[in-house]
């Protein structure tokens, strides 16, 4: 597996597809290699049969964070923000350090116009990465827009206290 997702760092698409089927037919239900094989099939613009393959995945291991994201990014491709939106909620409780889906779940809560609770997902993210200025600009945008003087308060003290 650990091949699989060197060759696709290395935008190796096909030959990491290859290793994966290969090694998938060892270990046929195995839940991490599935999910190899959906991201290899993702990235070739193949989302149907990448969604199976996450699917699977998704029974063997319901939280498993790699296939949620992967579904997730398939929604959205596919234009369905509210199931897109609902995996990465998932992946990032279950791995809220997960830099690559903080934009988009940012993107999507704004989108919904989840004011307060994208507040609170930045608070997160800016605990995790102090220097997340970008995160702590739209969260002072953010407090301008929800006017909850309380809230505002909270989240400059956070933040001071973070920074």
């Amino acid at each position: 597996w650990n091949e699989c997702r060197l060759l696709l760092k290395k935008k190796k698409i096909p030959e990491a597809l290859v290793v994966a089927k290969n090694a998938n037919e060892i270990f046929p239900n195995n839940y991490e290699g599935l999910g190899i094989i959906a991201s290899c099939l993702n990235e070739s613009q193949k989302i149907d049969e990448s969604l199976s393959y996450v699917n699977i995945a998704l029974e063997l291991k319901p939280n498993f964070t790699e296939a949620l994201v992967i579904r997730g990014i398939i929604s959205l491709k596919q234009n369905n923000n509210k199931a897109a939106l609902k995996d990465l909620e998932t992946a990032h409780k279950s791995k809220p350090h997960l830099r690559q889906i903080w934009q988009i779940l940012i993107s999507l809560k704004l989108q919904s116009e989840q004011f307060n609770e994208t507040i609170l997902l930045l608070l997160t993210m800016i605990e995790i990465d102090p220097n997340y200025d970008e995160g702590i600009s739209l969260l002072i945008e953010l407090n301008q827009k929800v006017d909850i003087p309380t809230l505002a308060i909270m989240c400059f003290e956070r933040i001071t206290k973070i920074k």
